[in-house]
């Protein structure tokens, strides 16, 4: 009589010999032991000490039943399956362009579960022949990884960035479908860390404030044409080009200061424009209290920017 038996943590392990009925299979609590042979999977024991008879190995049995009468033994490989959950740390070595343009990487930890042994050993260790615990692991990361940039590409930089928690909830569950298929549960994933350049958060914070991405591009179309006239020594090209583009230009900015809700003042410490009801400058950092919140229209009562000529609202002159 043979005892097959594996005590090791391994996600997955592989006895690989010559089977016989009488013989002995130990599993492990933690454990599911499937019967494997030519890439296929055929009889699965849970836990517990099993003497092999035609009862508790029926399928590889009667596949196999031809080349032995009870006695001979066939050869098999028994994989044990390790059921306990387990961690993937995963991360994006490369930037992820957002559903809005906007690049960002990401890290975090997801924690998963072989639920099905039969269909994880005939789609990870059959069809892909992967049977140490470093090639399982190396691929679940590899194939999650993946999955979860093309997943995270369809949202945008504030869901990701300012919503972490809401949008790991709903990548995790569009991502069990995709492990589902290798007989794996996806107990639980957490986006960890988010990634992204000063630059676009300064962008963020306008676009959370109602600022459209149209307006925004307009704003920073004309300042970038005002820093260009600022630094060219000559000026004269610079001017003659500008000032048949900046109308264009500083129509979606001037769009964005003027239009309902977005109405903008001046830092007092660095004269960066910033919505009114932003508490601090996003430039610097000042304090927005200290800035002057304007007054209302004498005509129609909406709010005027400090320093404005005219109501942004009807065109009343203040």
């Amino acid at each position: 009589m043979h005892v097959i038996d594996y005590r090791g943590e391994d996600l997955v392990n592989a006895y690989r010999g010559e089977v016989e009925l009488g013989d002995q299979c130990v599993v492990r609590e933690n454990q599911q032991a499937v019967f494997f042979r030519d890439g296929k999977a055929y009889d699965v024991l849970g836990p517990g000490r099993h003497t092999l008879t035609t009862l508790n190995i029926p399928l590889i049995y009667r596949v196999y039943k031809a080349f032995f009468d009870g006695r001979t033994p066939f050869t098999a490989e028994v994989v044990f399956v390790n059921t306990s959950k387990f961690t993937i740390k995963f991360g994006t070595k490369q930037k992820v362009m957002l559903k809005d343009m906007v690049p960002v990487g990401s890290f975090g930890t997801m924690f998963l579960q072989i639920e099905d042994p039969k269909l994880f050993v005939i789609e990870v260790v059959g069809n892909l022949s992967r049977f140490t615990e470093i090639e399982v692991k190396s691929f679940i990361e590899s194939f999650i990884v993946e999955k979860f940039i093309d997943t995270l590409a369809d949202y945008t930089s504030f869901e990701v960035y300012r919503q972490t928690e809401e949008t790991s909830v709903k990548i995790r569950s569009q991502l069990r479908t995709n492990i589902g298929r290798f007989g794996l549960e996806m107990v639980d994933m957490r986006i960890e860390g988010v990634a992204i350049d000063d630059d676009y958060k300064n962008k963020l914070f306008y676009l959370q404030r109602g600022v459209t991405a149209q307006q925004l591009v307009g704003k920073e179309v004309a300042e970038k044409f005002a820093e260009a006239i600022r630094d060219t020594k000559s000026g004269g090209a610079a001017l003659g080009a500008g000032f048949m583009a900046i109308p264009y230009a500083l129509q979606g900015a001037t769009q964005m200061m003027t239009g309902p809700g977005a109405a903008l003042v001046q830092c007092s410490n660095c004269g960066m424009q910033v919505p009114r009801n932003a508490k601090f400058c996003p430039n610097c950092g000042t304090a927005m209290e200290t800035v002057s919140a304007g007054m209302k229209c004498s005509k129609c009562g909406s709010d005027v920017p400090a320093g404005s000529k005219f109501c942004p609202n009807c065109g009343e002159k203040q």
